[in-house]
């Protein structure tokens, strides 16, 4: 979370987008026109759309955060991932504001580059939208809800358990799921852990940074683990962090129980193992991913480690290392 919060805060400025009803399909993004600007999100027809998409990424091995400015540049989409990573030239080139930022708890690149800079997303003619708190499904022409769901929940008026769906008035529900609130310690709960280490490396301003997660988003659920180098920016008395391109490695070994949804079926135990180098923002591997609709979480028994190298040649020693477990 500091780390989020810390590029949220230092290193995001951005665009206030107040959604208007009309929208512009174009490809697979929906064009949402406001009277400060347009916000375009990725949308698709069902599930199975949405799996063939990201799997399509997986097998490319494209470099997330390098697709996501290509977007930007070919299509105008400003993905969430590269609002987290973007430096404050850029961020002040586009006119973002920090406070419009959605903080969504996760290291998965994936599903933050699936997010547009408002953590929405478009599935089966529904509009997914995700917060430090909630997931909102909600239909074209009723994001004001959303307000007034949080007036309501802010004031104790309503409740919500954790992992669970609620229905609030017609056209919207809300799932409010239990990713960890602070992840950049160990936190275990019902859907979610994560795992993360950070250590300077010598006589440089970067950074080698370790992760692991397993996370539940009510529609999309994964296990991953990620290596990066991130370089220190400083301005004035203000200092983040943001990736740089460094040689990576990951190797991970996992086994995880991969459970049915709605009780259909019957559960299957999986082992996953693998390595990822790279000279790259990120050797990262999501290393299972599930697209369904399911309150808990799709993973359950999950055991393992991830083991992250990273090089920085101009410090002394150059490698840094860390084994995590899951």
């Amino acid at each position: 979370m500091k780390k989020l919060v810390s590029i949220l805060v230092f290193s995001v400025l951005f665009l206030a987008c107040n959604h208007d009803d009309g929208l512009q399909e174009t490809n697979n993004t929906i064009v949402n026109s406001n009277k400060r600007g347009e916000s375009k999100m990725l949308k698709f027809n069902s599930e199975e759309e949405l799996e063939r998409f990201i799997l399509e990424k997986v097998e490319s091995k494209v470099d997330l955060i390098d697709e996501s400015k290509r977007e930007l540049e070919r299509e105008g989409r400003l993905s969430l991932l590269l609002t987290y990573t973007l430096e404050k030239k850029e961020a002040e080139r586009l006119r973002l504001k920090k406070e419009n930022i959605p903080v969504v708890e996760t290291y998965d690149n994936m599903l933050l580059y699936l997010l547009n800079e408002n953590g929405e997303i478009s599935i089966n003619d529904f509009i997914f939208k995700i917060d430090e708190d909630f997931v909102y499904s909600y239909r074209i022409g009723h994001s004001s809800k959303i307000n007034e769901f949080l007036e309501a929940y802010n004031a104790k008026k309503i409740k919500i358990e954790s992992e669970k769906v609620t229905s609030f008035g017609e056209g919207l529900s809300v799932y409010k799921h239990n990713n960890a609130k602070n992840i950049e310690t160990k936190i275990y709960s019902k859907s979610g852990n994560s795992d993360y280490h950070s250590e300077q490396f010598n006589g440089a301003n970067v950074r080698f940074v370790a992760k692991n997660w397993t996370t539940n988003f009510w529609f999309y659920h994964s296990i991953g683990a990620s290596t990066e180098v991130q370089k220190e920016n400083k301005f004035l008395w203000w200092s983040w962090y943001t990736p740089t391109k460094a040689d990576n490695r990951l190797k991970y070994n996992v086994t995880f129980t991969v459970e049915p949804f709605f009780g259909l079926g019957s559960a299957s135990t999986l082992t996953k193992t693998g390595n990822v180098y790279c000279n790259c923002n990120k050797a990262s591997k999501t290393i299972h991913w599930t697209v369904k609709f399911s309150e808990d979480s799709a993973y359950s028994k999950v055991k393992g480690t991830s083991n992250h190298w990273a090089h920085w040649y101009s410090s002394n020693p150059n490698t840094l290392s860390k084994t995590l477990n899951f």
